[in-house]
């Protein structure tokens, strides 16, 4: 099973065609909305980073109490602040698998910050890190006990990741069982306004968690 989480002010929606296409191969595959996202409760400028993790934690533990989820193959998949929130709950569950696409990095401050404070300012301001800053990131710390499969994917033209964080989070995961970098050329951050380039990755998924898993 797959649990996908979405990015920062996006949606379940934009990833049911990635669930479906792991589902017809076997995989049981599971979207959300955490709160202040889509259809679900809350509002959008008052969450946090810290209470999206609960959401997600949340998610993972309603995933693997279902009959028809495999509790020792489960999988996690992020884009951007929901690959933040991926990597964290590696930290506190049980995951075998792991994609990180365009992943960001939140200090514990960012993490109780108003995501509408975040947006804001983002490329000016919250993801021009130090060095420090990225690698003592609870998300970055947390890959350093990851055992699973890593995949980290980076948008090669991405305009609000520097491609120094994606770099982070593989360089920390230095004890997983198998781990991979990988650049998808010419990609935007969100890769919903590029269909080439979200096929692309659907794809690379499929077959990634098909080996992993």
């Amino acid at each position: 099973a797959v649990l996908i989480f979405p990015g920062c002010g996006s949606n379940e929606k934009r990833f049911f065609d990635m669930a479906e296409q792991l589902a017809a191969h076997g995989i049981f595959a599971m979207t959300l909305n955490p709160r202040g996202h889509g259809e679900s409760e809350g509002v959008f400028e008052e969450m946090m980073g810290s209470k999206n993790t609960l959401d997600g934690l949340a998610a993972y533990d309603f995933l693997t109490e279902r009959s028809d989820s495999d509790t020792q193959r489960i999988g996690l998949s992020g884009s951007s602040y929901g690959a933040m929130i991926a990597a964290r709950i590696s930290a506190e569950r049980a995951v075998k698998s792991l994609i990180l696409r365009a992943p960001a990095v939140y200090t514990e401050k960012m993490l109780n910050t108003p995501l509408k404070e975040i947006m804001a300012e983002e490329k000016e301001k919250f993801f021009k890190l130090s060095t420090t800053d990225v690698a003592e990131s609870p998300a970055v710390v947390a890959m350093e006990q990851f055992s699973g499969s890593l995949l980290v994917v980076v948008s090669g033209e991405d305009d609000i990741i520097p491609p120094t964080i994606p770099q982070a989070y593989y360089d920390h995961a230095t004890h997983a069982s198998r781990r991979e970098i990988e650049t998808l050329a010419d990609a935007p951050h969100s890769l919903t306004p590029s269909p080439v380039h979200k096929q692309q990755f659907n794809a690379r998924a499929l077959a990634w968690f098909s080996e992993t898993l």
